[in-house]
């Protein structure tokens, strides 16, 4: 549940944009421009009806969504007004066949994925959205899930359009991941964000709930780079990146441009607002890795469970029927399998090892997981660029964990 409340005050917002003017015509603006911010300014610390304070709670996912669902789809958003056209514009580039929308909200893009004549199926984690979509696209398959760990087989659907969601998440790799499993190889992912220069100078999804109330989802600043990581490690390809800027018709949708229309137009008119990534999966046709296998002694099914899924996380999956009576356990690694296989003639490998890719938040979890199973954890320092551990799985099997160093961010002490 939410515990941050911030009493938001509408001169707070107009300053923010006059300052904004203020900086951008710093050396492209006239001296009469400045004169009328400036005076703008003085108009707005003046007005008492300025600081009246409106009750804005910072709230989780969950919470912001159920909240939010009643007026999600009530006209004037500029975000979603600079992002659908280009978003449409790419899906109508794909040939009909089976596209997952995730999340997929109250269903608009749900419904113009069904417009367009794919096979569609819909994923979200608050009810309330998924109620409104199911009543306005009965055409498609909607499936309450996670973005993290999505309900769909491998390979399942040709195209998947991920919109204005990975911003809420504070780590990528894991939902791209996840994003770049359910597409076949040669398959189209368009995901779009707020650009993360909104991010940077305070932007955040506020909305107003059916009863007048204020509130913000959550949301995490993503940079380019990171979002280049996460593709990367899922073996994503990047075609296009687009930058979409928001013109005149988004200017006036901001809730300043009521007060000060020209202080406005000066701070947000061709500011990056939306960015959209045009991905495609790699594969097809093309070598890859399927899946490795560790050796375990017969009889090691229980302890793999605990091990490899309590303790580092891991999805089991099913093994095939006609191979379930040699014994052993399967889990999924991102879009690769780690078989865990029964031998009668097992000896601990020492050297040789797996190595599991995790964000960061994930590692000092896991480390703090096999710790307080008393499982040894050695960190290990020679890669600066990486940080990681080395641990052994019940039977003497060596197996590293690793992730991508930020700059400001020092390796645990050893």
């Amino acid at each position: 549940m939410n515990s941050e409340t911030r009493h938001l005050r509408l001169r707070e917002l107009l300053l923010g944009v006059e300052g904004l003017a203020l900086l951008r015509g710093l050396f492209r603006g006239t001296d009469e421009a400045a004169q009328r911010r400036t005076d703008e300014i003085k108009a707005i610390l003046a007005q008492d009806a300025f600081a009246e304070a409106l009750e804005v709670p910072i709230l989780d996912v969950p919470d912001g969504y159920e909240r939010w669902s009643s007026t999600y789809d009530a006209p004037g958003n500029p975000l979603i007004s600079a992002e659908q056209p280009v978003v449409w514009e790419l899906l109508e580039r794909a040939a009909p066949g089976r596209a997952l929308d995730a999340p997929c909200g109250t269903g608009r893009h749900t419904a113009r994925l069904v417009e367009l004549g794919h096979d569609v199926v819909a994923v979200d984690g608050t009810r309330s959205m998924l109620d409104r979509a199911r009543e306005r696209v009965p055409q498609a398959r909607f499936v309450e899930g996670d973005l993290r760990a999505l309900p769909l087989d491998d390979h399942a659907v040709d195209l998947a359009v991920c919109a204005l969601s990975l911003e809420h998440l504070e780590e990528l790799e894991r939902p791209v991941a996840e994003l770049a499993r359910v597409l076949r190889p040669g398959g189209t992912l368009i995901i779009s964000e707020s650009h993360p220069f909104l991010r940077t100078v305070g932007n955040a999804p506020f909305f107003r709930d059916a009863a007048g109330a204020g509130g913000v989802v959550r949301s995490y600043n993503h940079l380019h780079g990171d979002y280049l990581d996460a593709f990367a490690a899922a073996g994503l390809e990047l075609r296009r990146c687009i930058e979409v800027r928001f013109g005149r018709e988004q200017v006036e949708m901001q809730a300043a441009a009521r007060f000060f229309p020209e202080a406005t137009e000066a701070a947000v008119l061709g500011l990056p607002a939306v960015l959209i990534w045009d991905l495609r999966m790699g594969g097809g046709g093309e070598q890859a890795l399927d899946h490795v296998q560790v050796a375990a002694p017969v009889g090691c099914e229980p302890e793999a469970r605990r091990f490899y899924g309590d303790l580092l996380g891991l999805s089991e999956i099913e093994k095939p029927d006609a191979l379930r009576g040699r014994g052993g356990v399967w889990f999924r690694v991102g879009r690769q399998q780690l078989h865990i296989g029964a031998d009668q003639s097992f000896v601990p490998a020492h050297k040789a090892h797996p190595a599991l890719r995790v964000t960061a938040a994930e590692l000092d979890a896991i480390a703090g997981r096999l710790h307080a199973a008393g499982v040894e954890v050695g960190w290990d320092h020679a890669l600066a660029d990486q940080l990681r551990f080395y641990a052994h799985d019940p039977w003497g099997n060596r197996i590293e964990l690793l992730t991508r160093a930020r700059p400001e961010t020092p390796p645990p002490a050893p």
